[in-house]
């Protein structure tokens, strides 16, 4: 994961050299299943599966496609990214029979990834976090999601449920995806409670149990009545929240049978949307980004500690998103220092390039940006 972190830098930017938010109907097709057939789609990642975090994410995308009688999945965990990736992938074509290749770690693209799309140009490559350039193979695809919409309205839970009492974020390392991710969360808080503070704590690693553990206890000692937390696997989070009767909110995957207790939503990556489309033979865009109208994030189902009030709110900003009768970013917005960082009137997109130099905290956020 630390190597996808890296291509959050570039995304926002990136993405206005190609297409944004499209309907997967640009650049690179797939054959559809036809009758009968099995297709065989190869997974790789650099981590485990079960990590609670990102990784599982994509592993509960390959669930959801197990369950169709005509796709047959082959995959692999702990694939470091070196020559081993082209070692992996080799063995799933001309063993296992794969047509399509889905590579979870960011360091897979290049070199790996370009040379054996090059090699097996009858077999298509989907890449999730790479940047597809002019000269790359056909056969080749990346795909990545914005999640500022969708931490937003989970936000909007928090702000509902802490009713005006602290509001703690544990994060990893200050990058602008991080920055951008608890800016919007904190932006929904502060949407339903003008009041709102979200205190924020960097540990200053993509994983560190101890450092997350320490982070949250420490949050829950101020007064914090409701954790979020943006770091490669939350589950120390989710459980320390759980274990001390704190409500929290997810990220990247459904965590909510870690604290039925205490849950209350989350935010997720649904890559399914982008496998699904393959599958159907969709023609998909050599760089796809996409956010909730395109069902490429989600959020969580609610957990049982979440008020009708919290729900009813939340429900009204995500279909005002998905709309386009209402924006993450729109001005006024200070950061924490008081220095004005949009105008008021100004409406910025969550795939603006602006945000993805984003180096400072929105106002009502407790803490540093670096």
């Amino acid at each position: 994961m630390t190597e996808t972190r890296k291509f959050l830098q570039l995304s926002r930017r990136d993405a206005l050299k190609g297409a944004v938010f499209v309907s997967f109907t640009l650049a690179l097709s797939f054959p559809a299943v036809a009758e009968g057939e099995k297709k065989v789609i190869g997974f790789l990642a650099a981590g485990p599966w079960n990590d609670y975090g990102y990784t599982q994410s994509h592993f509960d995308a390959m669930e959801e496609l197990a369950k169709n009688p005509r796709v047959k999945i082959t995959k692999e965990e702990g694939v470091a990214e070196t020559a081993d990736v082209q070692k992996s992938i080799r063995s799933m074509i001309e063993v296992d029979g794969a047509s399509i290749i889905v590579g979870t770690a960011y360091g897979y693209f290049d070199p790996h990834m370009i040379e054996m799309a090059k090699r097996y140009p009858n077999v298509k490559f989907l890449h999730c976090g790479g940047y597809w350039k002019e000269g790359m193979p056909e056969n080749l695809s990346s795909y990545f999601a914005f999640s500022d919409e969708v931490a937003y309205i989970a936000g909007v839970v928090a702000g509902k449920m802490a009713a005006g009492k602290q509001i703690g974020y544990v994060a990893s390392k200050p990058i602008a995806g991080v920055l951008a991710a608890v800016n919007a969360f904190a932006l929904g808080a502060k949407s339903v409670d003008v009041a709102a503070t979200v205190d924020l704590v960097l540990t200053g690693e993509w994983s560190d149990p101890v450092r997350e553990a320490n982070a949250a206890n420490s949050l829950i000692d101020k007064g914090a009545v409701v954790l979020a937390c943006d770091v490669d696997a939350p589950k120390v989070v989710i459980d320390t929240c759980e274990q001390r009767g704190v409500m929290c909110i997810g990220r990247h995957t459904n965590l909510s049978a870690l604290a039925p207790k205490t849950f209350l939503t989350g935010t997720e990556w649904h890559w399914i949307a982008v496998y699904n489309a393959a599958l159907a033979g969709k023609a998909i865009d050599h760089n796809l980004r996409g956010g909730l109208a395109q069902d490429m994030v989600r959020m969580s189902p609610y957990g049982g500690a979440v008020s009708q009030q919290a729900r009813e709110a939340a429900d009204a900003v995500k279909a005002d998103l998905l709309a386009g009768t209402t924006n993450v970013y729109v001005g006024p917005i200070k950061d924490n220092t008081g220095k004005e960082r949009i105008a008021a009137g100004v409406t910025l997109p969550i795939s603006d390039p602006s945000w993805e130099l984003v180096d400072w905290l929105v106002e009502g956020i407790k803490g540093s940006a670096s």
